[in-house]
């Protein structure tokens, strides 16, 4: 699990960290790397050091198989997750670099520390699961980094919802926050609860397309954050703009305004290579 932790590591720095510094500015780039590197640790130190103790004090009163203590374990992650995530915050020159230009860059740099720590935390944790070792490495590797790869999107967009409602009303957004993530994880506990009386075999179905439907919910949640309903509007028509050369108007393609890393596109009239400002895309 380890190398499947490695490789997931390797992946999230790839896409996310690139996506952070493509959107945050030059000015920020120190103070964004010093928010991922303080929230590594904040994984395990919730779970070892607020999770872990909690569930021994709740079992003491309740059984492990009990649904009651299902329901509570299942409502007390979510907040200390979301809240710790915010700690670097209590650091000034973190907190006053934050502004309603970049706070999704800050919010993407601290889910994104958070989520490599818990990569590393989840591979510790499963390294022995018996069911494991039956099943292909490729099928583990491939599933893994899969999972880990929108679970730390999905941590950056929880936080950049925070950071959304500004200084003063970052505690309206944290209990949004909170709820998205228990919405997030209700499938799994469902599961486990199993209230619904689903077949097992089909909640191996249900649950990662639950998980896949949500992430790109999540994607169109941070592209209206960024842009707002313009953002949202131009993902699917695509932006108008002039060419800087020949000055006639096109469509903006697709692949350029949402997918590609390339910062130009070519006008369908003159073929000139128009610039594209990375940080004014959806």
């Amino acid at each position: 699990m380890f190398i499947a932790a490695a490789a997931a590591t390797f992946a999230v720095l790839f896409f996310y960290f690139t996506y952070i510094l493509r959107i945050g500015d030059k000015k920020d780039y120190t103070y964004l790397s010093t928010a991922v590197l303080l929230t590594l640790p904040l994984a395990p130190l919730a779970y070892y050091g607020l999770d872990l103790p909690l569930d021994n004090v709740i079992l003491t009163v309740f059984s492990r198989e009990s649904g009651l203590y299902k329901f509570i374990k299942m409502g007390y992650g979510p907040i200390i997750k979301e809240s710790i995530k915010l700690a670097p915050l209590m650091l000034p020159f973190i907190s006053r670099r934050i502004s309603l230009k970049n706070f999704v860059a800050f919010g993407m740099a601290l889910g994104l520390g958070f989520g490599i720590g818990e990569i590393w935390l989840t591979a510790f944790q499963i390294r022995h699961v018996p069911a494991n070792s039956m099943l292909p490495f490729g099928y583990v590797l491939l599933g893994f980094i899969a999972e880990r790869l929108m679970f730390c999107f999905l941590h950056g967009a929880f936080t950049s919802l925070v950071l959304s409602h500004g200084k003063r009303r970052w505690g309206i957004g944290l209990g949004k926050a909170i709820g998205l993530h228990l919405l997030a994880v209700l499938p799994l506990h469902l599961s486990q609860m199993n209230i619904l009386g689903i077949n097992p075999r089909a909640w191996r179905t249900i649950l990662p397309l639950y998980l896949v439907f949500f992430f790109i919910g999540m994607i169109f949640m941070l592209i209206y954050l960024r842009s707002g309903a313009k953002g949202i509007y131009e993902t699917f028509v695509r932006a108008d703009i002039n060419c800087a050369s020949c000055g006639k108007p096109y469509k903006r393609s697709f692949w350029m305004t949402n997918v590609s890393n390339k910062e130009y596109d070519f006008c369908p009239s003159c073929g000139n290579k128009n610039h594209i400002d990375f940080k004014d895309r959806p």
